[in-house]
């Protein structure tokens, strides 16, 4: 399972690459990765194929089905909905788990350096407040907004660092 992780890391770092370069990052990269995970898992899980392909499968959909609410808000990026989920096919089950919440842990780290040296920390809590305010209300509006923003961030990279930590110790 070491290939995994190397080709993991791999991955991500393309993507971190990408993401700090040109804000983007490329499908071609997160779908030849979402098959190439599949594909390792399937060669290498000493359970079999079929093991593999399910672990695999699992693996990707557990990112996809937590981030996808936050997604409809443009509080994530497809992007990075859809790196997770490459990465999940190889980390596989429960892995995936591993790999994501050290992920979010590290993002919202940066998050909180972000809210407190670029725009404020006051000021994004009371633009979250409003965010929640118009959810409950029924009138949703997206979170996060688009382009160059100084409170945006490059998700590839808290992702990169996850993903580092999930071979390193899982």
């Amino acid at each position: 399972m070491e290939y995994c992780k190397l080709a993991a890391l791999l991955l991500a770092v393309t993507a971190a690459f990408f993401d700090l370069s040109t804000d983007k990052i490329p499908n071609w990269l997160c779908f030849a990765g979402f098959g190439a995970g599949i594909c390792l898992r399937m060669l290498l899980l000493p359970a079999g194929p079929w093991q593999g392909l399910f672990g695999a499968l699992l693996g990707a959909g557990l990112p996809f089905a937590l981030l996808f609410l936050p997604y409809c808000f443009r509080m994530v990026g497809a992007g990075d909905v859809k790196l997770l989920m490459a990465l999940g096919a190889f980390a596989g089950w429960p892995g995936s788990l591993n790999l994501l919440f050290g992920t979010l842990l590290l993002g919202a780290a940066f998050s909180i350096g972000i809210m407190c040296g670029r725009t404020g920390f006051l000021p994004r809590l009371r633009h979250f407040k409003g965010f929640v305010q118009g959810l409950l209300a029924g009138v949703p509006e997206p979170y996060g907004t688009i382009g160059k923003r100084p409170e945006n961030m490059h998700f590839a990279v808290p992702v990169f660092l996850g993903t580092f930590l999930w071979a390193l110790f899982f």
